[in-house]
């Protein structure tokens, strides 16, 4: 197990965001402050840079260190969570899908969430002539609105073809969305929490899976985007996030694109505190909200359990 905990978000809000509610549970500002409270009073939070010269043996972290994340580059990350760690004065690393900056496209995940909400406001005459031309095009039976959810949360994540498909027979106009909520960060604003000693890295260019990529594609993916947010921020060494995951991502590969492109940091996965290599770093999910108790942290409970799991894990190997 890693000496060092780190801990990822995506989104904080009190406020139901379309894009992302059908997607994944996220915490309140006030939840979110109290992970906060609760890390600085039982951790020492610490910094990129910190970590970089921890793996590289300049200076050990002290015991009990932990990082905060936040992966997508959403819009809250600015106006909701920046206020939080200013406050408090404390670090976090920042990463963004390069081709949303300044609300350029959006990410097929993002855009499902959308459809889902549409989908629970459509009578059931319009989903019926949905399914017929889910069946002509792809394939698909579809058995009411919930099946129709359903294949979109297990398909329409990762096929942009349905997504658009469903777009036009729901007459949802994503560029219209972009363009009046401005879900995701701008240029600006990245620069702007650069400048304040945020650590902002790559989270890919359009949010695809890795395993999904060939061994060229991934190279130029990570490349391309880390030489993005360096265009951006003017730093020399760009972390980056896999999205969703690098499971089946050869680490081969990955420790010769560290080789060949200098300008691409530590990388950061899922998966946890298990510990593979130095420079993939997993990291534990925090933004599930309470359950029970809301006058508390979840976060001792979610690292404990974390633990357990590792443990358990590594005698599952050994056996």
């Amino acid at each position: 197990m890693r000496d060092f905990i780190v801990i990822n978000y995506h989104v904080v809000s009190d406020q139901k965001i379309a894009h992302v509610a059908h997607l994944f549970p996220y915490k309140s500002p006030e939840m979110f402050d109290r992970d906060l409270e609760y890390l600085q009073h039982s951790f020492r939070i610490v910094s990129y840079d910190q970590i970089t010269e921890h793996l590289s043996g300049k200076k050990r972290l002290l015991p009990k260190s932990v990082a905060l994340t936040f992966d997508d580059g959403l819009m809250e990350c600015y106006e909701v969570v920046r206020p939080l760690l200013l406050k408090r004065g404390i670090p976090c690393m920042f990463f963004v899908s390069t081709d949303y900056i300044d609300n350029r496209g959006m990410a097929k995940e993002h855009k499902a969430s959308l459809l889902i909400q549409q989908v629970l406001s459509t009578d059931e005459k319009t989903v019926t002539q949905i399914n017929q031309e889910l069946q002509k095009f792809f394939g698909y039976q579809i058995l009411g609105k919930i099946d129709l959810i359903a294949q979109i949360k297990s398909t329409g994540i990762h096929d942009g073809s349905l997504i658009e498909r469903l777009g036009s027979l729901l007459e949802l106009d994503f560029n219209g969305y972009l363009n009046e909520h401005t879900p995701y960060l701008t240029s600006t604003q990245i620069q702007t929490m650069d400048s304040e000693g945020f650590k902002i890295g790559s989270h890919g260019k359009d949010h695809i899976k890795f395993s999904d990529l060939t061994s060229t594609q991934i190279e130029e993916a990570m490349a391309d985007s880390c030489f993005a947010i360096k265009n951006l921020t003017r730093k020399q060494s760009i972390p980056f996030a896999f999205p969703h995951n690098a499971d089946d991502v050869s680490r081969l590969l990955l420790r010769k694109i560290l080789d060949d492109h200098s300008h691409i940091g530590l990388l950061f996965d899922a998966n946890g505190i298990s510990s593979e290599h130095d420079f993939l770093i997993s990291r534990l999910n925090g933004d599930r909200p309470h359950k029970g108790e809301e006058s508390r942290s979840n976060l001792s409970i979610n690292i404990k359990n974390a633990y357990i799991e590792e443990i358990a894990t590594r005698f599952q190997r050994i056996r």
